[in-house]
């Protein structure tokens, strides 16, 4: 067990050379690996970019940031689709900030573009309470990240109490009630979605619900006393909706058995007003599809 309880030390990097200011570790999980800028490698005394593409799955995180050896790295890149070259420009007036992330772009299975993520404030800056706007909800994707590589080494790595989904959000919740955060409004990072996720073992079980509420418990210890429990309510309600999203896409896709998984998982997870109404709504599509399926 290291000092960090649950979660991997991550220690310095061992070596005299010259460190490169960015360290980009892409793990080809999914096979969906898209490098936008060529990888860089970086001479003694050079302070430049280093990337490299890991192969292994998404849930070895920690040990790609044990590979990462940019010291004063602004970015340790966890994701399999992104712009890191371009991110640069996220944390650039801002060089005493340790964490900044940008809106992302999610694309599909072939590059188009889908959607865009949440615009958080209406100009780049630091975020103001953003501790418990991300406490009740994942908004980010590992793409849009950039975060000093001091930091895992202060706080530790992704919490092992914590399975396949959700270690990423409590990460940059744990991030965030320690340090400041810089929000970039420009897209600068893309994420690609792809159907696969649908039919994930973790799906058709409801296990991803389940690894969200261990996270869910795991951030309440990062928020401050007086509202962690009022804030706990509002992720389990905004974990149940994100449930039920998931359950009409399966149903408007043929997954019945991931609908039916999602739906269960949400009706245990919170009984709020909102949540019971989508609840009837997605029970009552999905009861018309096995209907229309028999016809």
């Amino acid at each position: 067990m290291s000092a960090h309880g649950d979660r991997a030390a991550i220690a310095p990097p061992a070596g005299e050379l010259a460190r490169p200011r960015w360290s980009v570790m892409i793990p080809t999980c999914l096979a969906v690996v898209s490098l936008v800028v060529p990888p860089a490698s970086h001479e003694p005394g050079e302070r430049g970019r280093h990337a490299r593409v890991v192969d292994g799955p998404c849930i070895e995180a920690v040990h790609h940031i044990h590979l990462a050896d940019g010291s004063d790295a602004r970015c340790v890149q966890l994701a399999p689709v992104g712009l890191p070259a371009v991110l640069s420009r996220t944390a650039s007036d801002a060089r005493t900030l340790r964490r900044a992330f940008c809106r992302y772009i999610s694309i599909g299975e072939r590059g188009h573009w889908q959607t865009i993520s949440a615009l958080e404030q209406s100009k780049s800056g630091v975020l103001h309470d953003w501790l418990e706007t991300i406490a009740i909800g994942q908004r980010l994707q590992p793409p849009c990240m950039v975060v000093r590589r001091e930091v895992y080494e202060r706080l530790g790595g992704f919490d092992r109490r914590i399975g396949r989904y959700g270690e990423d959000w409590e990460m940059w919740v744990r991030i965030a009630a320690h340090y400041p955060v810089w929000f970039e409004v420009e897209p600068l990072a893309l994420y690609r979605v792809g159907s696969a996720s649908l039919t994930a073992t973790t799906m058709r079980t409801g296990q991803n619900v389940e690894d969200i509420l261990r996270a869910i418990d795991v951030i309440h210890a990062h928020l401050p006393p007086e509202r962690a429990d009022a804030l706990r309510v509002q992720a389990r309600e905004v974990a149940a909706t994100t449930a039920l999203r998931r359950a009409r896409r399966a149903i408007d896709s043929g997954h019945g058995p991931v609908a039916l998984a999602q739906a269960r998982a949400a009706a245990r997870v919170s009984r709020s007003p909102a949540v019971v109404r989508a609840l009837v709504h997605t029970s009552l599509r999905l009861a018309m599809r096995r209907v229309g399926t028999r016809a």
